[in-house]
């Protein structure tokens, strides 16, 4: 075995090696034929600029792009990154590039071997259940005062969408803020929901990018110029302002709207019985 920066293992006795300039590979049978590529494992192919493959019979075809297992390839999409068994990366629910997908496919790159991915834009597909041992559905709600409110409170809608604990004369009771939801809704997890500019709907707003191509220390193009989609940042955002995730914010409350949520209870309610609340957002027998 060859452990030099340049590819010089064959697929197989007698076959000259595709060599890729300052690539490396190792195993058995591998070939990294993209510059700056890697290919290990058995019988793996690494073709795309800076590509990375490993496992057995994996292909990463794109540049940039990451394959690992048994039998799975990048597909020729840029950053695609794909693990497990037997599958394609894929265009079907989206763009791919820069993509992260699992699969468990029939056949040997199965294009609808794919059984989970997590796209660039955020979206994820899951070819299965959802399993949690949390019962109820929630969505972040503010306060109307700014202050938190405690778990099992029955709270309403007060102004302008903002809630606060419900009352005895509530006609309408928006659900019960929860501990433990099993989905939550609105979180606003990941950054500020305002980073990208949407249209009325809250469909963020794209717009066409060059990039640059990029070259080596000669002046030899790697990856050609190229145009992407990408969101439209919103001019308020400040990427050096440190954002705190609402659910680390107290004037933010998880609300149960559907399913099994613990309540809280002043003792009057009784099983199959109907419940309101009382003036302090605890629950009461319905009379």
């Amino acid at each position: 075995m060859n452990l030099s920066s340049i590819c010089t293992l064959s697929p197989l006795p007698g076959i000259e090696p595709i060599r890729g300039f300052v690539a490396h590979s190792e195993g058995t049978g591998t070939i990294a034929s993209g510059d700056s590529s890697h290919a290990e494992g058995s019988g793996t192919r690494a073709s795309g600029f800076a590509a990375h493959s490993e496992g057995s019979g994996t292909i990463a075809s794109g540049d940039l792009s990451h394959t690992e297992g048994l039998s799975t390839t990048a597909n020729g999409f840029e950053g695609a990154h794909i693990m497990g068994r037997n599958g394609a990366v894929n265009a079907t629910d989206g763009d791919p590039t820069y993509s992260w997908n699992v699969a468990f496919g029939a056949v040997a790159y199965d294009v609808t071997g794919l059984v989970g991915k997590i796209l660039n834009n955020g979206n994820m597909f899951v070819d299965g259940a959802y399993l949690t041992p949390a019962g109820d559905y929630a969505e972040m709600f503010e306060t109307a005062d700014g202050n938190s409110i405690d778990v099992g409170y029955f709270v309403t809608v007060s102004t302008e969408d903002k809630i606060r604990k419900a009352a005895s004369n509530d006609l309408f009771i928006l659900g019960i803020t929860s501990a433990t939801p099993g989905l939550l809704g609105n979180s606003g997890c990941l950054r500020w929901q305002g980073k990208y500019l949407t249209d009325e709907w809250g469909r963020k707003k794209y717009h066409e990018v060059t990039i640059p191509a990029q070259k080596d220390e000669e002046g030899n193009v790697i990856i050609p110029e190229r145009k992407i989609m990408q969101p439209i940042p919103n001019p308020e955002w400040n990427p050096h302002e440190e954002y705190t995730s609402r659910v680390n914010r107290p004037e933010w409350v998880a609300v149960g709207l559907i399913g099994q949520v613990l309540v809280r209870d002043d003792g009057t309610c009784e099983t199959h019985g109907y419940c309101w609340s009382n003036d302090d957002g605890i629950v009461t027998q319905f009379r």
